[in-house]
């Protein structure tokens, strides 16, 4: 061969690129022979060997056969490899399968250890029922028999002073007796009442309104009030709870303090758990109706892996299971006249202690703002905890209805010398179209906020009327502090993008906001402006 990579060394490099490739040497030199070959590049079936002189037919037959050769080479690797990826996929599914077997067993032990407790609670009641019963029977014949006795014992006492004589030293010693038995008569009356009690109290547990349902009181709340539970299974064997009292059921929940989150009743059922030691199932499950400063929300809440023994506390977990919301006009962004309102005082549904609002509008149209200013201080506070909350918001006009808009905004959450703790969903929450457009809805949560708003919004036409659609880009920032909050490596959060404003002069209308972050991309859908 010419000066440069001899066949073997040019073999050797396109099996490099190749492994697959089939050759065949055909030399009439004997540079090599067959044993360095060999050496070289071990037995393998890709590689033929051929003298010259050689027949064209043999060369062409040999590179049929060698062509083919290859051809089913690679339909066999073609097979292999389809048979493992469904050996994966059935490795899989078989994985799969296995899980849901473990959890159908953990729910089958679990259903196990419900039937006995629930065996056991029905032993027990019927038990308890039939003591109290044993018991009621004796205990009203000796109250009866108590009074029968009392009466005698006056009348014995009255014969007795009839027929002594007052010197007569036998009325002394009549005199100590009556009193000792007088005592053992309260004695014996107070704890028959106490008794009596008890079994009452034993019998109101276990009564219900329709056979199924147990009432158990609470503690009251901050007003006074009481309240009930109702515990109640549901055809899948799970635990319902309801509450008798109104604001119970629509929970902690207060848009006068602006705050963007569901508030939930959280240390009503601690207390009910602490105070009276009641047991429900592992999860149970609840309805309610809460609004926020532009929202009506609507969820269906669970309670879950509550852990309670003699002097641990109650740990509920708590979980949104699903909610649908409808947003409405902002009553305090409505006016179409400067307005200052003012809100001082009490809140018993919220079961706010004390508190003070003060707001100012000055924008004359919020369907069409084209400037003045909004300006929200917030303060309120429980029985366990108090909340502040603070924005200051600006229109300005530049250009031909075009309208600069900036706000800043500020909540925090302090305990109010409670010993459960800061409820966790009244945490100041970030997130969504509320504050942080571009992340999902109360993505971080932290005991303090800050957040911000810069939008630029100018017309594209008029629809009908004193109607019309405009278009507007936001950019959106904020942070929320917490030493257990989410990691947000000491900087804030931004989102930004674009949205449109369909609006009447009824200060009413919808908004499409299309917002972008370092999480996605995220759409809203808002009525009210």
């Amino acid at each position: 061969m010419p000066p440069g990579w001899d066949g073997i060394e040019t073999i050797d490099s396109i099996i490099q690129v190749d492994r697959d490739i089939q050759i065949v040497i055909c030399t009439a030199y004997a540079d090599y022979v067959w044993e360095d070959i060999h050496e070289k590049f071990g037995a393998r079936d890709n590689i033929l060997f051929m003298r010259k002189p050689f027949d064209s037919t043999e060369v062409q037959q040999l590179a049929c056969t060698l062509s083919e050769k290859w051809n089913l080479a690679r339909q066999a690797r073609m097979k292999v490899d389809e048979l493992e990826a469904i050996a994966d996929k059935r490795t899989r599914e078989l994985q799969t399968s296995n899980s849901e077997l473990q959890d159908a067993m953990r729910d089958l032990r679990r259903t196990q250890v419900q039937l006995i407790q629930s065996e056991k609670m029905a032993s027990l009641g019927s038990m308890i029922t039939g003591v109290a019963h044993e018991i009621n029977t004796p205990i009203g014949a000796v109250a009866s028999m108590h009074g029968t006795r009392v009466l005698a014992m006056d009348k014995l006492r009255t014969i007795l002073e009839e027929d002594c004589a007052e010197d007569d030293p036998r009325l002394k010693k009549l005199e100590k007796m009556m009193k000792v038995i007088g005592e053992a008569n309260r004695v014996i009356s107070s704890g028959t009442e106490r008794v009596t009690t008890i079994v009452k109290r034993l019998d109101d547990l276990l009564s219900s309104d329709d056979g199924r349902w147990r009432i158990v009181p609470i503690a009251s709340n901050s007003t006074g009030t009481g309240a009930k539970f109702k515990f109640k299974p549901d055809p899948d064997g799970e635990t319902q709870i309801y509450a008798s009292s109104s604001w119970w059921l629509y929970g902690r929940q207060n848009y006068e303090m602006g705050a963007k989150n569901i508030k939930l009743p959280n240390n009503l059922i601690v207390s009910a758990i602490a105070n009276y030691r009641i047991m429900p199932e592992e999860r149970f499950y609840g309805y309610g109706m809460a609004s926020t400063e532009r929202d009506l929300l609507f969820y269906k809440y669970e309670y879950s892996d509550f852990s309670l023994a003699v002097g641990e506390q109650v740990d509920p977990h708590f979980r949104i299971l699903g909610y649908g919301s409808f947003r409405v006009n902002n009553i305090h962004r409505t006016a179409k006249a400067p307005s200052v309102n003012v809100w001082v005082g009490d809140d018993v549904l919220n079961m706010v202690t004390g508190g003070m609002r003060v707001e100012l509008n000055t924008v004359p149209n919020p369907a069409k703002p084209t400037g003045g200013t909004v300006m929200v201080w917030d303060l309120a506070r429980h029985d366990d905890f108090y909340v502040g909350y603070g924005k200051l918001g600006k229109y300005w006009q530049v250009y031909n209805e075009r309208v600069i808009y900036c706000d800043i905004e500020g909540s925090y959450i302090g305990a109010n010398g409670s010993r459960l703790g800061l409820p966790f969903y009244d945490y100041p929450t970030l997130g969504g179209a509320e504050n942080l457009r571009g992340y999902q809805r109360d993505r971080y949560r932290g005991d303090s906020l800050v957040a911000g708003t810069f939008e630029y919004r100018f017309p594209l036409r008029d629809i009908w009327g004193e109607s019309g659609l405009d278009f507007h880009i936001f950019t959106d920032w904020g942070q929320v502090f917490m030493e257990d909050a989410d990691n947000l490596n000491g900087n804030p959060q931004i989102g930004y993008g674009f949205g449109f404003d369909a609006w009447n002069s009824n200060a009413s209308g919808i908004a499409f906001d299309v917002g972008f972050s370092r999480e996605g991309v995220m759409v809203y859908l808002s009525m009210g402006l």
